[in-house]
């Protein structure tokens, strides 16, 4: 949990502790740690504006917002390893 607390207290994320984030965050913290171990993650993650991802989730599936933000979440972040790892520019 400590993990989870520490990704979204950024200063960009900082206050947003609803529990569809709270539980997406854990998901992919429980979920994909080959990319939670990837020394680029947290800063990675420090870019991701959650609450606008929330919205998107939201919007994307109204009923379940949740699990669609944890898809988000997994996919940028994981879109955002491979390209520092192939040595390309987003």
């Amino acid at each position: 949990m400590r993990l989870v607390f520490g990704l979204i207290n950024t200063p960009a994320n900082r206050g947003n502790w609803s529990s569809q984030v709270l539980s997406a965050v854990s998901w992919l913290v429980l979920n994909k740690p080959d990319l939670v171990g990837h020394p680029a993650f947290v800063a990675q993650f420090d870019l991701l504006k959650l609450d606008e991802m929330l919205e998107r989730a939201k919007e994307i599936n109204p009923s379940a917002p949740t699990i669609t933000l944890a898809v988000l979440l997994a996919y940028e972040l994981d879109l955002s390893v491979s390209t520092i790892l192939t040595g390309k520019v987003a």
